[in-house]
């Protein structure tokens, strides 16, 4: 029996992270990865960018004769995961019992598909929570294989040693544009580090599900991003314009992780700056709030939380998924002499570099993605598009063949333009 395909979506139990677990499953059956386990393997040219213009398509491609003819489809499981556990069982209630659309797809493992949709708890703002998902994960999925440990010689997963096919970090918060620290602190957190800390100690998952030689895809990091993170002036300052480009040029999450602390240091600065302590609130009356925006703007940056948090989570999207591109390119190693890649300098500052690729036989790409203005809880329901329409791109990132891109902030359907690279200014 072939071992299942494995993906995880974060924040699932609504809006987006909920359409897009329906939308896995219902694609899954004529997508590329649902069609690859059984097909040669492809000859893919990684990091080829694909034109907006030329990728704008969310069709899946249709099965052919030769696929259809080879060995069975390997089930997927989605795992549904939720911070609330009685609102993430209920929307699982609901895809399986509610959805005549799943049901009249006969997609679902129970209908005779090959899909199977479960629930679990996972809170990505809580470390317990992130360690024990992915200790249990790796026990389910992976044989034992953790971060910075190989899986226990002799042992499979309960479920065989199938890995992690797919990444979808779509939890995240908005409240409103607050400067209180502690609200800065729990959007930075949430969006920020939470998908940062769950995407490295699940690389380990995701190379092992590329073991194979006969798994001819390319497992998934997809990020949930936004357009206001696109790094543009006067949002943000030359300064802090030079620095997102200087982390990505030298492939230094650590830096990135910094533009975030310091952007942390500075809402508490302003908060005292203004006359209110930093534990109490700084946002209470109008022009107490006009005060706190200014000096934010004097540092640099744009007035907003979650801006910045979007802004830190798409470099650091841009940073892991060329250096995963690069450690997988013949005509680049990190045994180079050159500083550029100096073993140990790279691996201070990257992640990725300490955990082994010897297990993979295809890169992880991991990508940003913006879903557009969609209709959600988070924007008041003022969006402009459907949640059904806003899970296309990310579901297109994480089951069909992208090219081999990896490393780039994806929008209306195609690779966009985060940084347009223009020269910035100091302004008098």
């Amino acid at each position: 029996m072939a071992l299942p395909r494995v993906a995880v979506v974060t924040g699932a139990n609504k809006g987006i992270g909920l359409a897009i677990v329906r939308s896995l499953a219902l694609s899954y059956p004529t997508s590329h990865l649902g069609l690859s386990s059984s097909q040669a393997p492809r000859s893919q040219n990684h990091g080829e960018t694909p034109s907006s213009s030329s990728s704008s398509s969310s069709s899946s491609p249709s099965p052919s004769p030769l696929s259809a003819s080879h060995s069975p489809q390997p089930p997927l499981i989605i795992y549904l995961t939720s911070r609330d556990a009685s609102r993430g069982q209920s929307a699982l209630n609901h895809l399986l019992n509610g959805e005549a659309k799943l049901r009249d797809s006969k997609v679902l493992k129970r209908d005779g598909g090959s899909v199977e949709i479960r629930y679990r708890r996972l809170d990505v703002g809580e470390a317990e929570s992130v360690g024990e998902f992915t200790e249990w994960f790796a026990d389910e999925h992976g044989g034992g294989v953790r971060e910075g440990k190989g899986g226990r010689e002799g042992k499979e997963g309960r479920e065989g040693t199938s890995g992690l096919s797919v990444l979808i970090n779509n939890a995240g918060i908005w409240e409103g544009d607050s400067f209180d620290p502690t609200t800065t602190h729990t959007t930075l957190r949430t969006n920020y580090h939470a998908p940062l800390s769950l995407s490295i100690r699940l690389l380990p998952l995701l190379r092992l599900s590329s073991s194979s030689a006969s798994r001819n895809f390319h497992p998934r990091i997809v990020n949930i991003s936004s357009l206001t993170s696109k790094l543009r002036a006067p949002k943000f300052s030359p300064d802090i314009i030079r620095a997102f480009r200087a982390a990505i040029a030298h492939r230094s999450v650590a830096d990135v992780t910094a533009l975030m602390d310091g952007f942390e240091e500075g809402v508490a600065f302003a908060c005292e700056h203004t006359g209110q302590g930093a534990d109490n609130g700084c946002d209470e009356d109008k022009g107490r709030h006009e005060r706190i925006k200014a000096e934010i703007t004097k540092q640099g940056w744009p007035p907003s939380p979650y801006a910045v948090s979007k802004a830190g989570l798409t470099a650091v999207s841009m940073i892991l998924g060329r250096e995963e591109l690069r450690l997988f390119s013949s005509s680049s190693s990190l045994t180079s002499t050159s500083p550029a890649t100096d073993t140990s300098r790279v691996r201070r500052k990257n992640p990725l570099s300490s955990i082994s690729t010897s297990t993979s036989t295809l890169p992880i790409l991991i990508n940003a993605v913006c879903p557009g203005y969609v209709k959600t809880d988070m924007t008041l329901q003022k969006g402009r598009k459907t949640v059904e329409q806003g899970a296309e791109l990310p579901v297109r990132l994480a089951l069909e063949d992208i090219g081999g891109v990896g490393g780039e902030f994806w929008e209306r359907g195609g690779v966009g333009v985060w940084d347009d690279g223009a020269e910035v200014h100091e302004v008098d």
